[in-house]
């Protein structure tokens, strides 16, 4: 009984892993999101960057020949306007790069506890898993030592579903003993 309660719990352990490996899953994914979007706001800081340079350069030639005084400041008044809304879009591109940094330092944050949790409980695992097989050994050596019939059931449980591991451990459950 108490050999059937070790596996079950063992199973339920397993169970939570799994659980656990899907929400790892879900922040790695979350956290290249965030990757792709803090790339994308990189690309248009740039490219304003690139606007503002070209309309600096506009602003050292000399276009009194080619346009009116009327023309001119109408120019300057379209390019003060375009300037301060371009300056508005960068901070606004800067404050959400910093927005998404933060999230992904959270994120990051997240998958160290979770590869922690992870570490902890895949040694409660192997720690259970070795308890299992003394016990069935010492049940083993108890039934050839008093010459006791050992009936059991054999079933492979390990560590197969963590984390790509393939250790396969054998734990059998005590179905009757019979003295013969």
């Amino acid at each position: 009984a108490a050999l059937q309660d070790d596996i079950e719990n063992c199973i339920k352990g397993m169970k939570e892993e799994d659980k656990k490996m899907k929400q790892f899953s879900t922040i790695l994914f979350q956290v290249d999101e965030l990757k792709d979007k803090r790339s994308e706001m990189e690309q248009e800081i740039e490219t304003q960057k690139k606007i503002a340079n070209h309309s600096r350069s506009m602003l050292a030639k000399d276009m009194t020949g080619k346009h009116s005084k009327e023309e001119l400041e109408n120019m300057i008044s379209s390019f003060d306007v375009k300037m301060s809304k371009d300056e508005d879009d960068l901070h606004e591109k800067q404050k959400q790069y910093s927005e998404i940094q933060e999230d992904m330092d959270q994120m990051r944050s997240r998958v160290v506890d979770l590869n922690g949790k992870k570490g902890k409980l895949t040694a409660e695992l192997e720690a259970h898993e070795k308890v299992v097989a003394q016990r069935r050994d010492k049940v083993e050596d108890m039934s050839s030592k008093f010459g006791v019939e050992l009936h059991s059931a054999s079933g492979g449980l390990g560590l197969s579903g963590l984390a790509g591991t393939s250790t396969q451990g054998s734990m059998s459950t005590v179905g009757r003993l019979s003295t013969g």
